[in-house]
């Protein structure tokens, strides 16, 4: 439809990490800390990073910076929804 290539294959979880819903931000973020990479070198490749929700940024943060340690250059974020910390 736009011609933008979806791309699934350049992150991949490398540890297993606990469900995030009940956590505070702060265990969100060394919840998700190390826990993507980029299984092959992007070579500055253009990437526009989508994710379901947007809670705390932790996981869009940790999975950006799997992509640039892997050569990725990130053009933007996307989330489908936002919901915010602990929110009724």
């Amino acid at each position: 439809m736009t011609g933008i290539p979806l791309r699934t294959d350049l992150l991949i979880k490398d540890k297993q990490i606990r469900k995030q819903a009940l956590l505070s931000q702060s265990e969100r973020i060394k919840n998700v800390e190390g826990a993507y990479l980029a299984p092959q070198k992007l070579d500055d490749t253009k990437i526009l990073l989508v994710d379901d929700v947007l809670t705390t940024g932790s996981t869009a943060v940790a999975c950006a910076n799997a992509l640039i340690r892997g050569g990725g250059k990130i053009i933007g974020t996307a989330f489908y929804s936002y919901r915010p910390l602990f929110c009724t």
